[in-house]
């Protein structure tokens, strides 16, 4: 989905609505708005008894506001960040109070996400968002959120009545919003339009894109990896490095540090998986280089237009401490989900409780705007946290097509496809007509295409879903090599309803970690890590969730010598060969409760060793192929585990765990660099052009470099910090310079960097490992310059070529050669874009024009990876909250995230957890209702209207 971006006349609505105006709606002045029937005195209209549950009654509310479809009265006590902390007798209350202060905050990122997650997005953005939408719908995400819906009504009816009375909450300040009564979000007054209600099934239309972002495929998809292998088999078989694929393609991670330790932790003997002996196979042989090409193509261009919404280095950090390591004698529960960084913030904060009534319900913690309850957090018995599993839930098919292209072949039998047609409505491109919209694989949807206004346009696809697999992919339907009609599918867990919000709501009433786990067997999608601590003292870890079994791949483990014919991580045939057989049963899947260490750390990289010896089949259930390459998992096991060692752990130890800003990968390189340079003296090299006095000076720093990545803006010229950011700034744009003059030859750069840190490192480490060692020249052939005839090029003389690179780079970047002026905070920056007009960026464009200086770099704990194809130092993606919760009696949770709690501009607390999150501090959040009163900024008390 493109940036909510509008330009000209919208930008010059909003900043005109920030003056006088002669509208004659009533502009807010706080934060939850007031409505004509606001009345700020303190007569409650009720007896001392009745509202005996109101914490602190004696203290006046500074506003009341009159609402329909409350049953009794709620306080909302917002504290001095604007986080709302809701009292009220009821659980159904609590859910209508959250709904509509939810929506008097977050309103318009609530509307963008049920439209983006019903592929509606054009409607307010035009054509260039009818790609993306058309893909969204393709995926089914709201056409299975309505079954989700349904079921959960059936079958779950308790959690979904507290769903319809969030819905019925936000429908409240819509319906003041849609009749003037209060001033409406800046977009939504932008665009002029009126909103529509909201439903349990936008709440199931949120929820189930977002375990859409966070579960479907993986870092590298299957069409992708066979586009990579075959690419690079076609184009170097005969050559000195033929069976480059291998070595491109080798998942096992440069970090090897798992969750836990047990049979799949000790991997068996293994030559690693025979990629080549797999492409041989007739089925890999017969799918066109050109399809391959051509669906990677579009599938970049799709990144690209979700890159607000799904970002290339999604993850993840968490981890638990049992109380035998803390100071306090409790577990301790760190999360920092890592997202999109947009603006509003991808979550927002919330405490809810019945606790004054005597009842037991006290949960704290972060939300996605459109659902209730809360997604993590404590509900003061147990905490939990989670981060992305990178399992295997998502199949590539390739489907044998019957001439007219309506059925596809499966088990000897012609079987037809479902046809859907999905409707959207956009904009008249500027300078086209209407169908001036449709890339060319929408084309192959069958569209129609018709005028229905003198700017507005509606066009009408055909979507063909295979009833066993799922949805036919658009850019893929082609011919094979002998001309027969192919086309491939997806089958993704998520094609089915299942109750992953219910599951969530569930673990809100958990008491123990049994009680988690169960509450746990009801998640279905979006693979999290997710880990637990209790006030009991118990600590666990369960990525609970439906993992598909491959028929093929289980029979094929049965066996003494197991040769997976069609791995999962290639597209496999659509014949019936390679189908689900179920879901392994959940009591199988890898987990731990009170791990004799005490700890348990996660960050998205492979829990068990599965993929260490680049075998992913032998080791019990497939879990998946390729997860994260380990820098962040190995870096906070190390701390976890140093703190743990040293005992005493506090709330504070977490959080500065959490600030680690260790350059992970440029530890890797900052040895081989040296040597390079030291071998690049010898006038044998052929490296000596490299070594001049900037280079030298370059060495000389990196020589007491302490392998930290510091912002250095605004520190002392000499000083360690200033330094060590000089030294990271030198580091960081060497490994780019390394990445395009090592692999971009054989373009091999343009792989993601997961792919590519991998591939460097084995370059580098374990050379002799690799199909392209070259044992006389002692290092893999890869190394060679295969622009260049007249040489075989070194790995000294790429190193070193790419640090002299880099000191001119910086040298004309800081317009300096003195290193004292280079601070990699000054290139590695954050900005949050504002929807619509540059002036609300964070921060302001008249403070930091450039964004908020970071620390931080390549795969460092604290992400903010800004990646290694390019010199553009900046990012966005990383913490979408940072949060530490210690299992004492009453507990504690920290928590910040990256803006504030208010998505609009106009008031408080827009960006004001911003400059705590940039200084990776996560102030407390009051808990107690003595602590929440003492935070109060004011109280604003909700009652039932006639």
């Amino acid at each position: 989905m493109n940036r909510l971006l509008f330009v000209t006349a919208a930008a010059a609505l909003i900043l005109a609505g920030c003056g006088d105006s002669d509208d004659p709606v009533t502009e807010p002045t706080t934060d939850t708005g007031s409505d004509t029937g606001t009345d700020t005195g303190a007569d409650t209209g009720t007896t001392g008894e009745e509202q005996a549950w109101i914490p602190a009654p004696e203290v006046e509310a500074d506003e009341t506001d009159a609402i329909p479809g409350l049953d009794a009265r709620v306080r909302v006590v917002y504290d001095d960040r604007g986080i709302p902390h809701i009292y009220g007798e009821t659980e159904r209350d609590l859910a209508f109070a959250q709904g509509y202060v939810t929506a008097q905050q977050r309103l318009f990122q609530m509307h963008s996400l049920r439209m983006a997650g019903s592929g509606r997005v054009a409607e307010l953005l035009g054509a260039d968002s009818l790609r993306s939408d058309v893909f969204l719908r393709i995926l089914k995400l709201r056409a299975t959120a309505e079954k989700m819906a349904e079921l959960a009504k059936t079958e779950h009816p308790d959690v979904y009545e507290l769903i319809e009375a969030y819905a019925a909450g936000v429908n409240v300040w819509i319906d003041k919003i849609n009749a003037k009564e209060v001033v409406p979000p800046i977009e939504v007054g932008a665009f002029g339009q009126d909103l529509e209600p909201w439903t349990p099934v936008d709440t199931m239309t949120i929820t189930r894109l977002q375990t859409y972002l966070l579960g479907f495929g993986g870092i590298v998809e299957p069409d992708e990896v066979l586009d990579i292998a075959s690419g690079l088999k076609a184009d170097f078989d005969g050559t000195d490095i033929e069976g480059v694929e291998v070595d491109a393609l080798n998942f096992s991670p440069p970090n090897k540090v798992p969750t836990i330790t047990g049979p799949a932790g000790k991997p068996q003997a293994s030559a690693g998986f025979d990629l080549r002996k797999a492409l041989e196979h007739p089925h890999f042989k017969r799918i066109p280089r050109q399809l391959l090409s051509d669906a990677r193509a579009a599938r970049a261009a799709l990144r690209a237009d979700l890159s607000e919404l799904r970002g290339e280095f999604y993850g993840s950090n968490n981890w638990v401490v049992s109380g035998d390591h803390t100071a306090s004698g409790k577990p301790i529960v760190s999360n920092d989900p890592h997202l999109s960084l947009r603006n509003p913030a991808i979550f927002n904060q919330v405490h809810m409780t019945t606790s004054v009534t005597g009842t037991d319900y006290n949960i704290s913690g972060a939300t996605f705007a459109g659902a209730p309850g809360i997604a993590l957090g404590t509900n003061g018995h147990i905490a939990w946290g989670a981060t992305v599993f990178f399992s295997d839930v998502t199949d590539v098919y390739v489907e044998d097509l019957t001439a007219d292209g309506k059925s596809v072949m499966f088990q000897g039998k012609e079987v037809a496809m479902t046809e859907r047609a999905e409707a959207f409505e956009y904009t008249k491109p500027s300078g086209k007509d209407c169908a001036g919209a449709l890339s060319s694989w929408l084309k192959n949807l069958d569209a129609k295409v018709e005028k229905t206004g003198d700017y507005a346009c509606k066009a009408t696809f055909t979507i063909q879903d295979v009833p066993h697999h799922g949805p036919l992919i658009p850019w893929t339907i082609g011919a094979d090599e002998a001309g027969k009609p192919i086309a491939m599918s997806w089958r993704w867990t998520g094609f089915e309803p299942t109750h992953d919000l219910i599951a969530i709501a569930k673990i809100l009433k958990a008491r123990s970690f049994d009680d988690f786990k169960e509450a746990l067997n009801l998640f279905g999608v979006g693979a999290q890590n997710w880990i637990y601590g209790g006030q009991d003292g118990d600590i666990g870890w369960y990525p609970s969730h439906r993992l598909p079994i491959r028929k093929h791949v289980a029979q094929c483990q049965q066996t003494d010598d197991c040769t997976v014919e069609f791995p999962p991580f290639l597209p496999m045939p659509g014949d019936g060969s390679a189908e689900w057989d179920g879901f392994v049963p959940r009591d199988e899947l890898p987990q731990a409760h009170n791990p004799p260490s005490g700890q348990l750390v996660t960050a998205n990289a492979d829990p068990t060793g599965t993929s260490y010896d680049n075998n992913a089949f032998n080791d019990g259930h497939y879990l998946g192929y390729m997860w994260a390459a380990g820098f962040r998992m190995a870096r906070a096991a190390w701390r976890v585990g140093a703190a743990a060692d040293t005992g005493g752990i506090t709330p504070d130890t977490m959080t500065a765990v959490q600030a680690d800003e260790t350059s992970n990968l440029g530890e890797r390189l900052w040895g081989p660099l040296l040597e390079a340079m030291e071998a690049a003296k010898d006038e044998t090299s052929g490296a000596t052009m490299y070594v001049t006095p900037e280079t030298t000076a370059a060495v000389a720093l990196l020589k007491d470099w302490n392998i930290q990545a510091p912002s250095g803006v605004g520190a002392d010229d000499g000083s360690e910090e200033a330094l060590s950011a000089a030294s990271a700034a030198v580091m960081n744009v060497f490994a780019t310079y390394l990445v395009e003059n090592a692999l971009g030859d054989e373009k091999l750069n343009k792989m993601n960097d997961h792919l590519i840190a991998r591939l460097l490192l084995r370059m580098i480490e374990s050379p002799e490992q690799m199909m392209t060692w070259d044992a006389t020249l002692a290092q893999s052939r890869l190394w060679d310059d295969r622009t260049t005839d007249a040489q075989v090029e070194t790995q000294t003389q790429i190193m070193a070529r790419s640090l002299a690179q880099t000191v001119q780079w910086l040298t004309e970047r800081f317009g300096s050669a003195d290193h004292a002026a280079w601070r990699w905070g000054t290139l590695h920056t954050l900005k949050l874009k504002h929807n619509l007009a540059p002036v609300y960026d964070i921060p302001a464009p008249d403070v930091l024009p450039d964004g908020f200086p970071r620390h931080g770099d390549m795969f460092a704990l604290d992400a903010a990876h800004p990646g290694l194809k390019d010199r553009d130092f900046s990012y966005n993606h990383g913490p979408a909250i940072r949060h530490v919760m210690e299992l004492v009696d009453p507990v504690t949770r920290r928590g910040a995230v990256p803006g504030g709690q208010n998505e609009d501009p106009r008031e408080d607390h827009y960006s004001d957890q911003m400059e705590d999150w940039v200084k990776n501090v996560a102030p407390e959040v009051p808990y107690t209702t003595e602590d929440v009163l003492e935070a109060r900024e004011r109280i604003v008390d909700l009652t039932p209207a006639p």
